[in-house]
């Protein structure tokens, strides 16, 4: 973890220093690294349940997922998107914060394809505690903390480019942590993302709205849609895809046992809209 000037004191938002192997403001609240080098700035009030966030089981499908190389297109997108928006910047220096980071995946890639341009800083915030335990022990070269995306241990106008993968949009907090011309890249559903999946799930089989994603302060500059198709071969890749995504949670546990044991094969299109917003 690299030294850090913009992570912020969760009680009095002073900036946090670090000191080897705690992070400590100028008031002296203190917060120790843990083991896998993350630093965990979610407040008790901050919680509205005992562990906030994705559980262990939908964090580790998701990896397991997202390693198997799925949703490659859609991180490599991302890579060059984001390395159009750090050439463009006039300064040396480029900060990167992953406002809803999960468990990594993107924000890892993203670090390794910029490993050899300009000075770039690394942040990724996610409430899971699971989710920023994988992140950190994936990549030692990217600062992760334990956060809520809706109140952000980030210093304010501290971030040159914010990225937004299938998590809330805290449009407030946003703006607050951006530059100005700070850049936003928000990923979100297109309308027949997982489609197939969703056929054999539900009776009546629904298209996303792909309208309802929108930052309303913030100026589009471009929008990307990705769409192609994949197929999985086996009872865990389609387990994991299942449990990973939110129709695990509104879909009856039994109809899904009997889809993981009967279904050998699953064809369904990936559709992403990436929308880069500029402040």
């Amino acid at each position: 973890m690299e030294e850090n000037n913009v992570l912020s004191c969760p009680v009095c938002k002073d900036i946090l220093l670090k000191e080897e192997k705690t992070f400590k403001c100028k008031k002296n609240h203190a917060y120790d690294l843990a083991k896998e080098g993350y630093v965990n700035l979610l407040l008790a009030k901050q919680k509205h349940s005992k562990e906030p966030g994705d559980s262990k089981e939908m964090i580790m499908a998701r990896k397991k997922f997202l390693n198997d190389g799925y949703y490659q297109p859609l991180s490599e997108a991302i890579n060059n998107i984001v390395k159009k928006l750090v050439f463009e910047k006039k300064s040396e220096k480029v900060t990167i914060l992953d406002a809803g980071c999960g468990e990594g995946y993107y924000l890892d890639n993203l670090n390794k394809s910029l490993s050899e341009t300009k000075k770039i800083a690394f942040y990724g915030i996610d409430i899971s505690k699971e989710g920023i335990r994988l992140s950190a022990k994936r990549n030692k070269n990217i600062s992760f903390a334990v956060g809520s995306i809706f109140e952000m241990p980030i210093q304010s106008q501290s971030i040159d480019c914010l990225l937004s993968v299938f998590a809330p949009l805290a449009e407030t907090e946003f703006t607050r942590v951006l530059k100005k011309e700070g850049k936003v890249v928000v990923v979100s559903p297109g309308a027949y993302h997982l489609y197939g999946l969703k056929k054999l799930l539900y009776e009546n089989p629904y298209l996303n709205d792909e309208e309802k994603v929108v930052l309303k302060n913030f100026h589009l500059i471009e929008r990307i849609k990705i769409k192609y198709d994949f197929t999985v071969t086996t009872s865990e890749q389609l387990s994991n895809l299942i449990l990973m995504t939110p129709y695990y949670w509104n879909t009856d546990m039994n109809r899904i046992a009997e889809i993981i044991k009967n279904v050998k094969n699953l064809s369904t299109y990936a559709e992403f809209i990436l929308s880069i917003y500029s402040l």
